[in-house]
């Protein structure tokens, strides 16, 4: 028996035994890189959604601003040809008025002049059936800012919808950096026992003055050293409290395979969080088998938080947690798992600032209702490089709530997209038609003027050809339209 054995005490010169450095003590960095990589998988989807400039994507918008660039600038045109028409009259009006009745070659000078008024006329019908056109085309393209409209309202809401949230990515990321803490450490208590009972342990040969080992025939060689069984007791510092602890070794000796049992080790604390290690370390054989197993019933687990609050985390109360882990070592392949389990739990969901109270109130209200939480880590691979699974209730849990309160906040600014869409659209289309309307009266008077001024013109023209005497009136061009025949 041994007792008085204390852990974690003050000493008053160092005890340390120069040791070659234990290597790789944790998980490999590819577990970290992946960790890392789901950091804000929960909400990845979600915040890329809101940050999209739907603005640009939404074609109604476009059309309407490039209508509102193109028609004016169509009536503006038009009224341009109509004041040419007018500035033509009124050359006309002129060279008419200058015209001598007694001039020789009077004959055809009016009716060259009738003939322009005549095509002034065509040309004035002509630009009155092109604003029709026009008024009938921005008619059409009103209907064809209505249907874009409505597609925009489709893709707001396709945009605007969330995929469900991977349950399993969930828990890696509520998860992944608390358990893999607890994992580096199982890890390194293995590695622990590798480093102090190597496979290949090689004592020195004792120093003899005198005398020999004489081996008698037909009896079993025995270790040079073992101990069959030995107790232990004493304390563990944890903190500023002093944790008492005992246990017992099985088979402790220097050469294992001359007994064909492993040595085995178990060890508790004592107190209101009792802790429970048995490991079995196997060194009969060629091949090191070591296996160890822990129990935490009752871990007090202060509050904590896991995931990150600028993104996405859970604050889990505090309460008592149960942990149970098994390691297996077999040479190097590695075998274990780990699992936790925490009851009544109670839970408060943090979101980035940046995502509004609206939603965290939402988010938390919806995830209010998980009242366990349960996680088991698997392990395999190597020593050196070992790999995981983690299976847990909390991304199932949270998933689907967590995906219907994101949904209808998406929801709320669906319609709230849409219908500024929609005001947007009233209110552009109402300052363009008004727009319109004066430019389109402008054209309309400019147009009704321009048709009574060739009309005037016409009874200028008229008023000034004398028609001609029996002999003069094949002098007269056939298409005179003040003429008979």
């Amino acid at each position: 028996r041994l007792s008085g054995v204390r852990f974690n005490t003050p000493r008053s010169k160092s005890g340390k035994v120069e040791l070659a450095p234990l290597p790789g003590v944790g998980l490999p960095d590819e577990l970290d890189t992946t960790l890392k990589g789901l950091s804000n998988s929960a909400l990845r989807q979600f915040t890329r959604i809101i940050a999209q400039d739907l603005q640009e994507e939404l074609i109604s918008i476009q059309l309407s601003r490039q209508l509102a660039a193109r028609w004016p600038e169509e009536y503006r045109k038009l009224e341009a040809r109509a004041a040419q028409f007018a500035e033509r009259v009124v050359q006309i009006q002129a060279e008419i008025e200058g015209l001598d009745d007694n001039r020789p070659g009077i004959a055809t000078s009016f009716p060259e002049r009738v003939a322009e008024v005549e095509r002034l006329k065509q040309e004035v019908l002509a630009l009155g059936k092109e604003m029709d056109r026009i008024t009938e085309q921005a008619l059409r393209d009103r209907d064809a800012i209505a249907i874009a409209q409505q597609h925009d309202h489709d893709a707001i809401r396709r945009k605007l919808s969330l995929r469900p949230l991977d349950p399993q990515a969930l828990s890696e990321y509520l998860l992944g950096e608390e358990l893999t803490e607890q994992t580096r450490e199982m890890i390194g208590w293995i590695k622990l026992a590798r480093r102090y009972w190597p496979s290949d342990l090689e004592l020195p040969e004792a120093e003899r003055s005198h005398g020999e080992d004489i081996v008698f025939p037909g009896l079993k060689p025995l270790p040079r050293a073992i101990v069959n069984k030995l107790r232990l007791d004493g304390t563990i510092q944890n903190g500023t409290q002093a944790v008492a602890w005992r246990g017992e070794i099985w088979n402790l000796t220097t050469e294992p395979a001359l007994t064909g049992k492993p040595m085995q080790i178990r060890a508790e604390t004592l107190g209101d969080q009792p802790l429970t290690i048995h490991a079995t370390l196997d060194r009969t054989t060629n091949v090191a088998r070591d296996r160890i197993v822990l129990s935490l019933p009752a871990l007090n687990q202060p509050q904590r938080t896991l995931g990150n609050p600028e993104q996405l985390a859970v604050a889990i109360a505090p309460g008592k947690v149960q942990l149970w882990a098994e390691l297996n070592l077999e040479g190097e392949k590695l075998t274990g798992r780990m699992l936790v389990q925490q009851s009544n739990v109670q839970i408060a969901t943090q979101l980035s600032p940046k995502l509004g109270e609206r939603l965290s109130t939402r988010v938390q209200a919806a995830t209010s209702h998980v009242q366990t939480l349960q996680a088991e880590v698997k392990l395999a691979g190597t020593l050196d490089k070992p790999h995981w699974e983690l299976q847990s209730n909390l991304g199932p849990q949270l998933a689907i709530s967590l995906h219907e309160a994101l949904q209808a906040e998406l929801d709320v600014r669906c319609v709230e997209l849409t219908a500024t869409l929609d005001n947007y659209l009233a209110a552009e289309q109402a300052k363009l038609g008004q727009l319109l309307a004066t430019e389109q009266q402008k054209v309309t008077d400019k147009i009704a003027a321009g048709a009574l001024e060739i009309e005037g013109l016409r009874r200028q023209v008229a008023g000034r050809i004398k028609l001609p005497g029996p002999g003069r009136r094949d002098d007269l061009p056939f298409t005179n339209p003040f003429t008979r025949r």
